[in-house]
This record gives C-alpha cells, structure tokens and sequence, in this order.
C-alpha cells in the first residue's frame, strides 16, 4: 500500500507513523522495554524494504508517554509522539507507581468538581459524572478537598459520588463534606478529558487564566 501511495501522482508521501498503543501501560519496564524496541525494529524493517524500492520516508514519527526514555534507542524514529506527559493521568501514574517507582512527569491536569448533596454522611453527591471523565480505564482518582481516604465513582451522565469515611467509622476525621465543597479529581485518561471539556482553567504563581478549549488532541 504504501509503495502504491508513493507512486501515486495525487498523493505525497511524506513518512510512516509507528504507535504501539498497546504497550504504552505495561507495568513492567523490561516488557515494555522489549516490545517496544521489537516494534521498532518491525518498522527499521519495513523503512530499509521502502529504501529498496526507492521510497525513503522523510519522517518516521512514534513512541509515547509509556516508551519515552526507551525508543530513542532504536535509532529509527525522526520524531517522538509523546503527548500524555504534559498532563499525566491516573493510567500513567501507575505505569512507574505499581513497579515501585514515581512517575518522571507531574500531574498538572484535574477536573474541579462541587459536592452538590450531602445529605447522609459518608456519601456526597458531586457535579461530575461520566460526561466529565473517560470511563473505558476505570475511575478517577480523588488528590485533593476530600477527607482521607475518600473515593469516587461514577454516579450517572451529570452525577459523581464521593465515599468516606463515616464519623462511626472515623471519630478523629478531620473533614466531612458538604455543599458546596470542591474537590480535585486526577482523570484516568487525561486527552480524552481535554477533548470534552469546553474550558480549561491554568494556574501559575498562585493566578489562575481560563481558556477555551480549541485544540485536537490524540491519546499518546
């Protein structure tokens, strides 16, 4: 196909894109590491076959989040793919944390979200539901405005909910919730987030700036 695409007058080939998304949240360094550079080496294959027949890919673009410090090493790649760090999400996180380790990149994406009901302690209601999350790898992650260990899940389209600790079960909690507390919440895919969020808000030096969202993101 591609030699037909290069040979072809209405088309310009400028070069192949190699992701192997499937790697990208392996939790062991040496599976992740082996595979990926196996799937490079699939791609130096078929970019010295191309060469063969006179089509020399100008870019030759690949890797991710998961495989940053790893696929340079092949020594194929024009270009690094890598896009999720500048995010980082609950998936990624775990990738370096359930081996031990601590992610190389910090989390600088998470969804506000208000209590709007609490009206049985333990139990909050929040404004955020599947439509403010990517559901397809799990639940978002509680990081801040919640008591100790607090948990979310998903509690329909507009509606998240919020358990914690009960004062039966905790008579020292520090905090209980209430409308209309603000919790920060780590997504667990961070571009799909981006992609339905109408705004973000950035922080920096203690000010905050809203932006529209106006860009189209790939996951990485």
């Amino acid at each position: 196909m591609v030699c037909e695409i290069a040979r072809n007058p209405a088309f310009e080939l400028k070069g192949l894109q190699c992701y192997a998304g499937d790697l990208q949240h392996l939790e062991s360094y040496n599976e992740r590491r082996a595979k990926s550079l196996a799937a490079l080496a699939d791609l130096a294959s078929l970019c010295r076959s191309l060469e063969s027949e006179g089509i020399a890919p100008e870019i030759v673009s690949g890797g991710g989040t998961g495989t940053f410090d790893i696929d340079a090493e092949a020594r194929i790649l024009t270009e690094l793919q890598v896009g999720s760090y500048v995010f980082m999400d609950r998936q990624y996180n775990e990738v370096w944390e359930k081996s031990g380790g601590r992610a190389p990149f910090a989390t600088s994406l998470f969804v506000q979200t208000t209590v709007i009901s609490a009206n049985r302690d333990g139990l909050a209601t929040t404004d955020a539901g599947f439509k403010a999350f990517a559901t397809d790898a799990g639940v978002p992650v509680i990081v801040g405005g919640a008591p100790a260990g607090a948990s979310y899940f998903f509690f329909g389209d507009e509606q998240g909910g919020i358990l914690y600790p009960s004062e039966r079960e905790n008579c020292s909690r520090a905090m209980s919730l209430s409308a209309p507390c603000r919790t920060a919440i780590r997504p667990s895919i961070s571009m799909i987030v981006i992609t339905q969020s109408a705004a973000t808000v950035s922080k920096r030096s203690g000010r905050s700036r809203a932006r529209p969202v106006g860009l189209t993101c790939r996951q990485c």
